[in-house]
């Protein structure tokens, strides 16, 4: 389902395979969504406070008011804790050990390969259907936070510390939203091998009909000139 509109930089993985169980918060965007410099300072100031290690999908149309210096700042400031890359494998991403929760824009493909995934979510939709899932995710499936409160989508660092610390933090909150993560996943997967037993139950009955309907076809009589 992922979309690829830039080339995925792979050597990210590697990344994640030296990086612990669990502890990179995973940001990406999407393809179409953006936002402004100031927020992106906002979002790596919380991260650089609390010290969660992070992998960063910048794209290069992400923000349109980073200039040059400020985005080799940017990258001066995240090397330390983050990787910071145009584009990623996001389902390899989601799905690897190191990876422990989701900061997206809560586009359907992300909100489902997340889910798939069983990887906690910090919701920050921009637009359209976005926003109805990440409704979704925080208030129905209850495996991620949000993390502007406003309708505007501004945030604080006070928002960016709270929502981190919420889906990595530890405590019963993060034990929570884990869990049910992990449940959906589950229930997702027993309903995906229904779905495949369903379909081969499907194809066998359908060949066998029309191995049935062959062996009828030989022994029908033939009518010629209104006579059998």
């Amino acid at each position: 389902f992922t979309s690829s509109l830039w080339e995925q930089d792979l050597s990210c993985l590697d990344w994640l395979d030296r990086q612990p169980p669990r502890s990179v918060l995973y940001i990406s965007f999407g393809s179409i969504a953006a936002m402004n410099f100031s927020q992106l300072e906002v979002l790596l100031g919380g991260l650089l406070d609390l010290g969660e290690r992070f992998l960063w999908v910048l794209r290069p149309d992400l923000v349109s008011d980073m200039g040059e210096e400020d985005h080799a700042r940017f990258l001066d400031r995240a090397k330390d804790l983050g990787l910071v890359v145009r584009w990623a494998p996001q389902l390899q991403v989601l799905r690897h050990g190191s990876t422990a929760a989701f900061l997206t824009h809560c586009g359907w493909n992300s909100t489902f390969e997340s889910i798939c995934a069983g990887v906690p979510t910090i919701c920050q939709p921009c637009f359209a259907e976005q926003k109805a899932n990440a409704k979704y995710v925080v208030e129905v499936w209850k495996t991620g936070v949000k993390l502007a409160k406003g309708h505007r989508g501004d945030f604080s660092k006070e928002d960016v510390l709270r929502a981190i610390s919420a889906v990595m933090g530890g405590g019963e909150q993060t034990d929570s939203i884990r869990k049910r993560a992990a449940d959906l996943r589950d229930a997702c997967r027993k309903d995906f091998q229904e779905m495949s037993g369903l379909k081969a139950f499907a194809a066998d009955l359908l060949a066998k009909n029309k191995s049935a309907e062959f062996s009828t076809a030989k022994i029908e009589p033939k009518i010629s000139d209104g006579f059998v």
